[in-house]
């Protein structure tokens, strides 16, 4: 089955990036709705169509495929944060950070705008201490060995090291210490 869905997901994948680029969302959905029948198993069918009605504005059935997605593939890191967004717009904070807590945790390929969300969860929730950790840890970096000639810069995430020139901040933890889960 999985075979059949990736052989499906290869061939239609044209299909859907040309009705995409052409700016015809529903189309595209009219497509996955076509495919999820077809293979009601294929994770990506849903990821995509779940994006698409996100960017349609419909976020009830944007959440059900990208539930239905993660039930299927449950450490996939770009489904996670897609659906925090969607329970963010949805005024479901705690739930959305949930999702970019899981993220993180699982290696979030691209920090900056994930601990940014993070950040906006927790302001909008009125926990200004959380978010301002967030924001911060948004400004910290590890350089790369080949920049520096020191360590892979990928041990921890490239979160613990303030970026050169960084002003100190008062309370700030060693470079050696680890930021850890936000508490507000």
């Amino acid at each position: 089955a999985h075979c059949m869905g990736a052989l499906l997901g290869a061939s239609w994948a044209i299909i859907l990036q040309a009705l995409e680029q052409l700016d015809k969302l529903a189309e595209a959905q009219t497509v996955l709705d076509r495919l999820v029948t077809v293979e009601p198993e294929f994770f990506g069918a849903y990821d995509r169509r779940g994006r698409i009605l996100y960017d349609l504005g419909r976020l009830d059935e944007a959440r059900v495929d990208f539930n239905k997605a993660l039930e299927l593939e449950p450490t996939v890191v770009e489904t996670l944060v897609a659906r925090a967004s969607v329970l963010a717009d949805q005024g479901r904070l705690d739930d959305a950070i949930a999702d970019l807590r899981k993220a993180l945790g699982l290696g979030v390929p691209e920090l900056e705008p994930v601990r940014t969300r993070l950040g906006l969860c927790y302001l909008r929730l009125g926990k200004l201490k959380s978010a301002a950790i967030e924001f911060l840890a948004t400004r910290l970096v590890t350089p790369k060995a080949d920049e520096t000639g020191e360590g892979d810069g990928a041990a921890d995430g490239g979160a613990t090291k303030p970026a050169d020139g960084a002003a100190p901040v008062a309370g700030e933890k060693p470079k050696d210490q680890r930021y850890g889960p936000a508490e507000a």
